[in-house]
């Protein structure tokens, strides 16, 4: 007896994801919950923090993207009024549908052989926000930001005497030493321009900078 020939079964699950569109997509990519540890390392003299760079990134996120079908794609965007890096994420299976985040380079800071390095720091910026990523520790360091703050205020309150409130002036930042640019030049020894990038990203956060400081920093940064 000759049995009837069947068709292959259909994979319902990738169907499905095909009809999706990209911010359907994008929230079942946001389903997983993920979280990106930070697996490297770097040392300063004042103190030492982690972060996890693009291949770590990619290797957790890599396969769950293609499971959403969501396409992401880098360039660098050459125009009049500068150079960017561009990411944008697409779907797969409808390319006009695209989300895309931008960041300038800056050709006078950057040595031109350490322009790859600061481009893979900028993709890993951009992919970062576009898909939401949770870096785990960064968190944790605003909370802290926010308890020695808080320390702060609490004690100046205790030690003042009892007068009329006073609106709240914004934490003055500390202004960025020549000790510290020397600290900042001995910590670059070694290190790839990732870890320099962000670096110096924390330290025009954390500090004020003078206009001498800061051409001082940009001259160093270009002769990398």
């Amino acid at each position: 007896m000759v049995k009837p020939q069947t068709k292959p079964t259909e994979n319902v699950k990738t169907t499905e994801v095909e009809k999706l569109n990209l911010h359907q997509k994008l929230f079942e990519f946001q389903k997983f919950n993920i979280s990106i540890k930070k697996n490297a390392e770097v040392d300063m003299k004042s103190r030492k923090y982690k972060y996890a760079p693009l291949d770590q990134v990619w290797k957790v996120i890599g396969e769950k993207l293609n499971e959403c079908g969501i396409l992401v794609t880098h360039e660098i965007i050459r125009e009049e009024t500068g150079h960017f890096v561009r990411t944008t994420v697409c779907n797969a299976d409808d390319i006009e549908e695209s989300l895309s985040s931008e960041i300038g380079i800056d050709p006078s800071v950057i040595a031109p052989q350490n322009i790859g390095s600061a481009i893979t720091y900028y993709r890993r910026y951009n992919l970062c926000c576009l898909l939401n990523l949770i870096i785990e520790g960064d968190d944790d360091d605003g909370e802290e930001a926010q308890k020695q703050a808080t320390k702060k205020q609490f004690t100046q309150k205790s030690q003042a005497p009892q007068t009329s409130p006073q609106p709240q002036k914004p934490a003055k930042k500390p202004e960025f030493t020549q000790k510290n640019f020397e600290d900042y030049k001995q910590f670059c020894k070694g290190k790839v321009m990732n870890e320099i990038m962000d670096m110096a990203a924390e330290i025009k956060a954390k500090y004020t900078i003078t206009e001498a400081m800061a051409d001082q920093l940009n001259l160093f940064l270009k002769s990398l």
